[in-house]
């Protein structure tokens, strides 16, 4: 037992003095990075300004199958920025002003590229499975959308709002 004792004294003698070389102290430390100017200033980005494609009323017919793309002018980064910012469309009923939770809308999907690219490709089998969560039975509605642009948790989302109109046929659900 006592050699066990020994031996255990003689590894703390041993470790003591490196633990006690460390400059971080855990109840003071600070970060002392020296390449602390390399890093960009995190902000919130800033709100799409402007829409370019399905904005202004026009109508997508879910009686032809194919994709339909929703286009708009990028989110404007400061001067030498290399800040990544990512895209979601935010879809609901035209007399919605979007304030629900993305649970509450009737769609809230990523644009292409992971979010990078500033379109979005919306198969018509996406619109018929919106046209149904919104009742859309048959005939005409009126669809808004908004685009939330984003960078890691800091997000802002467009201050125009575009509308389509959506022709959903009696068959298509």
């Amino acid at each position: 037992m006592k050699k066990r004792t020994l031996i255990n004294a003689f590894f703390v003698c041993m470790l003591l003095p490196c633990m006690m070389s460390c400059e971080q102290d855990p109840l003071n430390w600070k970060n002392k990075l020296a390449y602390k100017k390399d890093f960009e200033a995190v902000y919130t980005p800033t709100a799409v300004q402007t829409l370019l494609s399905f904005a202004n009323n026009e109508t997508i017919d879910l009686s032809i199958t194919g994709n339909d793309t929703l286009k708009w002018k990028a989110s404007v980064l400061p001067k030498g920025s290399a800040m990544v910012v990512r895209y979601e469309v935010l879809l609901d009923s035209c007399d919605n002003n979007f304030n629900k939770t993305d649970n509450g809308l009737l769609g809230v999907i990523t644009s292409g590229n992971e979010g990078i690219d500033t379109t979005l490709v919306i198969s018509s089998s996406a619109l018929v499975s919106i046209a149904s969560n919104a009742g859309f039975n048959e005939g005409i509605k009126t669809l808004s959308w908004k685009v939330r642009a984003y960078c890691g948790l800091d997000n802002s989302i467009s201050k125009v709002t575009g509308h389509f109109k959506l022709s959903v046929p009696a068959s298509s659900n």
